[in-house]
Parts: C-alpha cells; structure tokens; sequence
C-alpha cells in the first residue's frame, strides 16, 4: 500500500472514531500508520501530522518513541505551528513527576481518590503500562501497606530492584516472598 493510500486511510479511521468512539481501533490505526511511515523521508508537515495523530490516539509517547528516528526534520523554533503547540500543551496535562502517561493510564489513575475506597480491576494488553501504573497509583496515594503478587520470581526480583531505586520508595520496608 503506498503512503496516499495509508494517509487516506488513516484520515478515515480518525473521522470514525470521532464518530463511533472506537478507541482501541484507533490507537491501532495509528500505530500501524507510525510503523508505516517511520521508513519514510519525513517533512515537517508529516511530524505536525503525527504529533496531532499521537496526541489524538491518547498515546503522545509513541511519538516521542520515534521522534529520534525523524532526524532528517526537525521543527524549528521559527516555525512552530498552533497544533505542535496545542500538542505540547496536552502532552504537559499528560506529566505526573518525571513519569508521562497517556491517556488510557491517565483515565485510570484519575480513578483514583484519596479518602475513598478504591476497587478496581484492571486488564489491559502488554506494554500498556499497568506495572508503571501500580507504582503511579501507590505514590498517588500514599499507602503505607502493599502487597504486589508477581508470576515469576524473575519479575519480583526486577520490581524490588525498581523500588529499591525509586526516592518516592526509599523509606518503606520490603518483604519479598517467593514460591518455594
């Protein structure tokens, strides 16, 4: 399929979900159009189009995935348009600390409130961001006790080394428990 084609059709995915609300096949759209393009002489143009589509797909890190791979263009500070402003003014609400969400985790850990209860259940695919997202939502609110369950110890050596790391993390006692 050639770049008109895949343009056109990402143009029509992005319509669609404007209309139907389709999230999950719009973030697929997208990262397939990113996968695309990123083999493509870039101008521009074509990054002010995939900063908006990174940004409307909720997931402004994809961009800043590839961002290094465009370096045949960089926008200059003399050409800065509306859009690549208005992207970097979604991706700042986007920032909590030295983390950035996107969207999707962003909605997640909104969920959570500081004197309430909070139950939730989450399933999501791989690689969206729900370990990073344990650690958002326990420094969110404070707690003093956790009890995080891994299927591999392999997992709970890589997460205790993570929390060993972490300031936010250094004055809590760890208890690690293993499968015999």
């Amino acid at each position: 399929m050639d770049r008109l084609t895949r343009t056109a059709n990402i143009i029509k995915a992005y319509y669609s979900y404007k209309k139907n609300s389709d999230a999950a096949t719009f973030v697929k759209e997208v990262c397939g159009f990113f996968d695309f393009i990123k083999n493509e002489p870039i101008s521009e143009a074509d990054m002010n189009f995939l900063i908006f589509l990174a940004n409307e797909a909720g997931i402004p890190q994809y961009f800043d995935l590839f961002k290094d791979k465009f370096t045949d263009c960089r926008i200059s500070d003399e050409n800065i348009k509306t859009l690549t402003i208005s992207a970097l003014f979604h991706d700042a609400s986007l920032i909590r600390g030295n983390s950035k969400l996107h969207r999707y985790q962003k909605n997640v850990l909104d969920s959570f409130k500081i004197g309430q209860q909070n139950r939730f259940v989450l399933t999501a695919p791989t690689s969206f961001g729900k370990t990073f997202l344990v650690y958002e939502i326990i420094q969110k609110m404070q707690y003093q006790n956790v009890l995080l369950i891994f299927p591999a110890i392999s997992l709970l050596s890589e997460n205790y080394a993570r929390l060993c790391k972490l300031d936010t993390f250094q004055s809590y006692d760890y208890f690690l428990l293993g499968t015999l």
